[in-house]
């Protein structure tokens, strides 16, 4: 019978929600009649790919403990208000900064924002203008701005970009900043944006310190993702200079390998090869460096400057099986590589000389 009068209660709820996550100061303007379960989401992908309503209410997973990162799989509150009209809500700015540090209040304002159309969207930019990078370094509201960020028009975010690119270089490094940050990088579509976001990182120091940095380095990925042409030789000029230290840090050697998937060209080539011959076995016994004689022996295995490392382990197997635990990590890779051929080669071999024996 509990559970009856439960599912009695009615969108009038809403007016009580606040209350339910701590907020005092958040306010919900409900549409007049609003109708449950008849969102109105507009066209964007990324909108429709949400999941605005969630049946399962009662399931473990919709515990408010449960990271906003899985806002798409579950619902913000166990309650019957969750079939709500999301659309039909509108927040404001006071109410967004009022609210974005409480986890619950900012997981309904994520849905809220996902119901609006482009026009609100546009006006909601535009009234938080001043405030993102307070929002982008909160606990909460960095999750707020990815999907604010995912949404937004290209002008916009251009818009959003002119206000935080002074910094950039210093909040990639803060543990909630980072994925908003990424998220305006991957979605920047235009050389204007690409000037600003480079001109944050406009040094040695700033790059070869958000490189090796646990938060740092997945910015620098994403720059080396989608980085136009024009741009691209300067950078790598600054990345390749700080690859021998870089690739012995355990996400200096990710951001390394990433470099060199998106890069390739002779004069990058010789400089990792001459780094290669010359600190062969330092980068062999090292923690992290022989990661990046791995990924050569993989990446480069089938030419000639691949050819030259490969001949290189062969040469020195023994000592890099006996050296450390690191440098064995090479010997199990080239194994992998060359003797599981080889092997298979021979089982054909052997194949077909049964079938042509009488």
């Amino acid at each position: 019978m509990a559970e009856e009068e439960k599912n009695k209660k009615t969108s009038e709820e809403l007016n009580d929600i606040p209350d339910n996550l701590g907020t005092k100061n958040f306010q919900f303007h409900p549409m007049k009649n609003p109708e449950p379960n008849n969102t109105n989401i507009s066209n964007n992908p990324y909108i429709n790919s949400v999941m605005i309503e969630n049946p399962n209410a009662n399931s473990p997973n919709n515990s408010p403990n449960n990271s906003p990162r899985e806002i798409s799989k579950k619902s913000p509150m166990n309650s019957p208000s969750q079939n709500m009209q999301y659309s039909n809500l509108q927040v404001d700015k006071r109410a967004i900064m009022n609210s974005i540090s409480d986890q619950k209040a900012t997981i309904v304002i994520q849905r809220i924002i996902m119901g609006m159309d482009d026009e609100q969207i546009k006006s909601l930019v535009h009234e938080l203008k001043g405030e993102y990078r307070k929002l982008i370094l909160d606990k909460y509201g960095n999750f707020f701005c990815k999907d604010l960020f995912k949404i937004c028009n290209q002008k916009d975010r251009s818009i959003i970009l002119k206000e935080l690119y002074p910094t950039l270089s210093e909040d990639c490094h803060n543990n909630y900043a980072t994925h908003p940050i990424q998220t305006l990088i991957e979605f920047s579509y235009t050389e204007e944006d690409f000037k600003l976001i480079l001109y944050s990182f406009n040094d040695y120091n700033k790059i070869f310190s958000a490189t090796i940095d646990p938060n740092g380095s997945y910015v620098i990925q994403k720059i080396l993702d989608r980085i136009p042409e024009r741009f691209r030789v300067e950078f790598n000029n600054i990345f390749a200079s700080f690859i021998e230290t870089a690739c012995q840090k355990k996400y200096g050697i990710v951001a390394v390998k990433k470099f060199l998937d998106c890069t390739v060209n002779d004069t990058i080539i010789k400089n990792v090869m001459n780094l290669i011959r010359n600190k062969f076995f330092d980068l062999a016994k090292d923690q992290f460096g022989n990661y990046l004689i791995q990924f050569l022996l993989e990446k480069w295995a089938f030419f000639k400057d691949g050819q030259e490392i490969k001949n290189l382990v062969e040469k020195n197997f023994d000592i890099l099986l006996k050296t450390t635990k690191y440098s064995s990590f090479i010997c199990e890779c080239y194994n992998k590589l060359f003797n599981k051929k080889n092997s298979n080669e021979g089982k054909e071999q052997d194949k077909n000389s049964q079938k042509m024996s009488p």
